[in-house]
């Protein structure tokens, strides 16, 4: 019984990022140490609740983001699954569905 009522209160959440950088992307998520790799124009499940993420994109530009958090007001709510929809500029700047934008606290271009 006791574990019933430990897999009934798990949460799994994730960034729903649709990507208009311009290029494909890699985005790696601190929490989960998972990297999602999502095409130009395509939207994705990226699984993460809060923490830094790195973007990468085709350009080689790299953008990092500080505390990114899932569980916020504007996040769907469904029976044991959180979702936060997002999406990528060319900028590198999330914007969420209020219009909000998150901005990386680092932009990078790797050097060749």
């Amino acid at each position: 019984m006791a574990l019933l009522g430990i897999l009934t209160g798990c949460v799994s959440t994730e960034l729903l990022v649709t990507n208009r950088a311009g290029t494909g992307v890699h985005i790696y998520s601190a929490h989960t140490k998972i990297v999602t790799t999502i095409p130009p124009g395509v939207t994705a499940a990226v699984p993460h609740t809060s923490g830094e993420m790195v973007v990468i994109n085709q350009r080689d530009e790299i953008w990092e983001y500080g505390n990114i958090q899932t569980l916020v007001a504007e996040a769907t709510r469904r029976r044991h699954h959180v979702s936060l929809h997002v999406t990528i500029s060319t900028n590198g700047s999330l914007v969420l569905p209020s219009g909000h934008h998150i901005d990386p606290v680092r932009k990078k271009t790797s050097p060749h």
